[in-house]
């Protein structure tokens, strides 16, 4: 039987952590990799990124997430270069970085 409460957490848009906002597909799809102890590789990292591009560009709570992902998920060296760039690139490019 399928719990409820348990269904209705993973059909939602967003998740929050300590009382931020954070895009729960992208959490999701970040904790599967990671599930049994693996890093997030490059490959990995691109699915990601490819995840966030769904809408032609990078919301402010897919950048925060992917932030969040960089800080507290074990990336390997490539796609901790690789994502540092990306944060790098649109925080520069955005003035109100919520990130």
């Amino acid at each position: 039987m399928i719990n409820q409460q348990s269904l209705l957490y993973n059909m939602s848009y967003y998740r929050k952590i300590d009382s931020i906002t954070y895009d729960n597909a992208l959490l999701t799809k970040a904790e599967s990799i990671v599930h049994n102890g693996a890093q997030i590789t490059e490959t990995d990292m691109w699915a990601l990124i490819e995840h966030c591009r769904d809408g032609g560009k990078f919301t402010a709570t897919e950048l925060r997430t992917l932030d969040y992902i960089a800080s507290n998920f074990k990336l390997s060296a490539g796609s901790e270069k690789q994502l540092g760039l990306i944060l790098w690139m649109c925080k520069s490019f955005v003035v109100d970085a919520t990130c």
